[in-house]
């Protein structure tokens, strides 16, 4: 004897087919149809829980390959973002060399540049000319000022060894050479 269990929807078709249930034929016949067609889409039922299973394992996938990946942007664009600072630090960096550069350009220019051109040259004997082929050497050049020099200050090696560890001296030297500096620079 096998115990197989009618499903309810056919239970119940063929409960209302027969003419035992008071209404009418069509009415029972149309609600029996019904019951038996229902019946055929629940035998669907399993196969489309199983296809929903797959698309919801394949939807979960797609959810960790998508955190996944927005981390792995994250990331490039954390990684984008120091470059693009670093980019601008060099770009700074670059203008601030460049300034420098073009300072030390026009420095080197102004130092290439004679101080003074001498107005005349003067022989040992007091003969003046003023012509600038005499200029050989053996001619001392004259200028309107003197020529500029530049400034040297003391060393401690200009110092006498007796003040050497006299800071009164030391100070009063640093003073006078203060303003030597300033009268002569």
């Amino acid at each position: 004897m096998t115990n197989t269990k009618q499903p309810e929807a056919l239970r119940l078709a063929d409960a209302i087919d027969p003419p035992q249930i008071a209404c009418l034929p069509e009415t029972r016949a149309v609600a029996a149809t019904e019951l038996r067609r229902l019946h055929e889409e629940v035998k669907y039922i399993p196969a489309l829980e199983r296809v929903l299973d797959k698309q919801a394992a394949e939807i979960l996938r797609l959810y960790e390959e998508n955190k996944r990946l927005l981390a792995a942007n994250k990331d490039s664009t954390n990684h984008f973002d120091a470059l693009m600072a670093d980019h601008k630090k060099l770009q700074n960096e670059n203008e601030t060399f460049k300034k420098c550069l073009f300072q030390m350009q026009n420095a080197a220019i102004e130092l290439a540049k004679p101080e003074q051109e001498p107005v005349a040259w003067m022989w040992e004997d007091r003969t003046v000319t003023t012509d600038p082929d005499r200029a050989d050497g053996t001619w001392i050049p004259l200028y309107t000022a003197p020529p500029k020099r530049e400034w040297v200050g003391l060393h401690l090696d200009d110092i006498p060894e007796t003040y050497a560890g006299d800071k009164s001296f030391l100070n009063i030297a640093r003073w006078a050479e203060a303003k030597l500096k300033e009268k002569n620079t």
